[in-house]
């Protein structure tokens, strides 16, 4: 099925936003990043939040990242979650 959306880039990842795989279109976006960012596991949070990841690849960051940042927003926010802590290290996520 990853295939089939090449040549887009198309990835699944895991209920705590771990990559598990892509497809080749995704590896243009990967080469661009610290390559200490790809060692397992891959967390689609953090290549997304962390400037040295996706983050300066995303024109409007801040915007994207506000619904993260709110109360109530899911697993992002869950206390104890992974993604959670990678969230709160970045430097986008908001100071409580």
């Amino acid at each position: 099925m990853l295939r089939a959306h090449e040549p887009y880039p198309a990835l699944v990842f895991d209920r705590r936003w771990n990559i598990v795989m892509t497809n080749s279109a995704v590896d243009p976006f990967l080469a661009r990043v610290d390559p200490e960012l790809l060692r397992p596991p891959v967390n689609l949070v953090r290549l997304g939040l962390d400037p040295r990841g996706f983050a300066p690849m995303v024109v409007n960051l801040a915007s994207a990242t506000g619904p993260a940042r709110r109360p109530g927003a899911g697993l992002l926010l869950q206390p104890g979650r992974p993604a959670r802590r990678v969230l709160v290290r970045s430097p986008y996520a908001k100071k409580a």
